[in-house]
């Protein structure tokens, strides 16, 4: 999994890559400003999650979230603002764009478990049901059951975790 946080604070850049760290990323890329982070989506390596600040230098969080959404290539890469504005407004912007999550700021071990529930929750979503596996492997449902069982990313070697890497879906990142 590859994931990018976009923010002008270098304090903040670090606080969240150690919160990050805890998901047992791949790789983790980072921008100072919203142009860097733009450039880095639309790179060769597609991007798993994006964790953006909002007040940064332009284009600012919610503009390059409506740069994403706009974007057929990424519109439905999973976004979450991770910033210290508060403010109704912002707020009511980022349920309009359907973010993955809206954080605030100062982030802590909360931030690390609310990353996991999001990147889970996109997994059930762009998951094949179980009914349709077994049908179109022609397996039966406890072998199913057993070599689809989740497993901690924690509790794995991490010679483990890059062969148990996180489906993504076909549409977003072609």
């Amino acid at each position: 999994m590859r994931i990018l946080i976009a923010d002008d604070d270098l304090v903040s850049r670090l606080a969240m890559e150690d919160v990050l760290r805890e998901c047992a990323p791949e790789e983790l890329l980072t921008a100072a400003d919203g142009l860097s982070a733009w450039a880095l989506l639309n790179g060769d390596k597609p991007i798993d999650l994006v964790c953006l600040d909002v007040r940064m230098p332009p284009p600012d969080g919610l503009q390059l979230a409506e740069r994403i959404r706009a974007s057929v290539r990424l519109r439905r890469l999973p976004v979450m603002l991770i910033t210290s504005t508060a403010d109704r407004d912002t707020a009511m912007r980022a349920a309009r764009l359907e973010l993955q999550g809206f954080v605030v700021k100062p982030v802590g071990a909360e931030t690390s478990a609310r990353i996991r529930r999001a990147l889970d929750a996109l997994d059930a979503s762009i998951l094949e049901p179980t009914a349709r596996s077994v049908a179109r492997l022609r397996i039966d449902e406890d072998r199913h059951r057993r070599s689809s069982a989740p497993r901690s990313r924690r509790a794995m070697a991490p010679s483990e975790r890059s062969s148990s890497r996180r489906p993504r879906p076909a549409a977003t990142h072609r």
